[in-house]
């Protein structure tokens, strides 16, 4: 069984590094606090252009909304893809039609979507289980491998 419990201790996180892309502030700097405690380090963005340029080979996941000013989450999705095929996206949309949106962003290559109305439940065992790493158990290789260090 998988265990989904914050890493012990408060070093820095080591784990695979995440881009989150949410105009949301709030909810951007909550789920980045929530996730480094997980040992994930993580990268933020307001909106999809900023979260592109973070992106690059080694990057592990893009957590991104699906509606956002500039460049906009289905946007950002195919273009992620497009560049970084082995890349695992996971779209989240809090809009009252989020669901419609969500299912266009599948097709658009996210390989899972959360309405964020589930994210304070379903987040961390979601994006563990598109990494397949949790609790540091997987740091070895899959650290190195997705590194925010360019």
């Amino acid at each position: 069984m998988i265990s989904f419990s914050p890493k012990p201790g408060s070093g820095t996180p080591s784990g695979p590094c995440v881009v989150i892309a949410d105009d949301d502030e709030s909810f951007r700097l909550l789920t980045a606090t929530l996730l480094t405690r997980y040992g994930f380090v993580v990268q933020q963005a307001s909106e999809g252009a900023e979260a592109l340029a973070l992106l690059h080979q080694d990057s592990a996941l893009l957590l991104t909304d699906i509606v956002m000013p500039t460049t906009e989450g289905l946007q950002t999705i195919f273009e992620a893809r497009r560049r970084y095929p082995a890349l695992k996206i996971l779209a989240i949309s809090g809009v009252d039609n989020g669901h419609q949106y969500l299912q266009i962003a599948k097709q658009f290559g996210a390989d899972a979507v959360l309405n964020k109305a589930q994210a304070p439940e379903r987040l961390v065992p979601t994006i563990c289980d598109l990494l397949s790493f949790c609790n540091g158990e997987d740091l070895g290789a899959a650290s190195q491998r997705h590194s925010c260090v360019r």
